[in-house]
């Protein structure tokens, strides 16, 4: 795709936006990120669609409190979109992020295994690849494309170097690329709680939910381990690593061993973000209708 002239004064404002963030002392230009998407975000259209996703996932919420919800979202993104930005400064500083004994030991398994890994757009999901990145997993995902293509080669060599084995497109054969890459032996990263019309339905929220596939497929084709990960903030800049090892089941019915391990995924995010309702970005669409 060609850069327009639209597309170059993305470019500029995001350069320019990035280098004066960059200027900042990191808690400084974190938390101003999340202040401001904190303050502007609920006049935007995606506020309300947040505000109707978030009403029929949990009812049993109270008006003020997913209005307080809601708030908090938007500053979570908001640090979310910084911390992209500024990812090599977190990479720097590796004692921002906390890992427990079962963190550590998921880490040891996705660099010596070749794991399957899914992750929600729950609390910092950009700087969740920074531990197992420095730890020297062959490692792979997929993106979703910006339209400027000036914006898209930006943020690749911005987050690409945490990702020895490469970024994936959405769309674009990633799902062919990454099959190559787990047989390979590779470890690979899923955002796997969005929406896929051509997957399975599973239950989340009481409802069916149509997910993807593909973790499950991998981890039970390539006899991989299957986790679930989430790095929740604790603070500005401040971060503790969550982990679940997913049953992969192998039985003569392969498609029933898929969609009973990408229910447990559901499972478990769903528990993930009751727990922290606020760090999750309910603006997804999630459902078929």
């Amino acid at each position: 795709m060609a850069a327009s002239i639209r597309h170059w004064g993305e470019y500029a404002a995001l350069r320019g936006g990035a280098a004066v963030l960059r200027a900042l002392p990191l808690e400084l230009a974190i938390g101003a990120g999340g202040a401001l998407w904190r303050n502007v975000a609920p006049f935007m259209s995606r506020h309300r669609r947040a505000a109707r996703h978030l009403a029929a996932m949990l009812p049993e919420a109270t008006q003020a409190e997913r209005a307080r919800i809601l708030r908090a979202m938007w500053g979570h993104l908001g640090q979310t979109f910084v911390e992209a930005l500024v990812i090599d400064r977190l990479a720097a500083e590796p004692a921002r992020i906390a890992l427990d004994e079962a963190a550590l030991a998921v880490r040891a398994r996705t660099v010596a295994e070749g794991a399957i890994n899914v992750v929600p757009h729950l609390g910092s999901w950009e700087a969740i690849v920074l531990p197992v990145a420095a730890a020297g997993a062959w490692h792979a995902a997929v993106y979703r494309r910006p339209n400027n293509p000036l914006v898209d080669a930006y943020l690749l060599a911005t987050r690409g170097r945490y990702f020895s084995a490469g970024l994936f497109a959405k769309g674009d054969g990633a799902a062919r690329g990454l099959i190559r890459h787990a047989r390979a032996g590779g470890s690979i990263a899923i955002m796997a709680d969005l929406r896929d019309i051509s997957g399975v339905d599973v239950p989340f929220f009481g409802r069916p939910a149509p997910s993807t596939k593909l973790p499950a497929m991998l981890a039970r084709n390539f006899g991989r381990p299957l986790f679930a990960a989430c790095l929740i903030r604790t603070g500005i800049a401040r971060y503790d690593m969550h982990t679940a090892e997913i049953a992969v089941p192998c039985t003569a019915d392969r498609q029933a061993d898929i969609v009973a391990a990408t229910a447990d995924i559901h499972r478990v995010f769903e528990g993930w973000i009751r727990r922290w309702p606020e760090q999750w970005m309910w603006a997804h669409r999630r459902y078929r209708d």
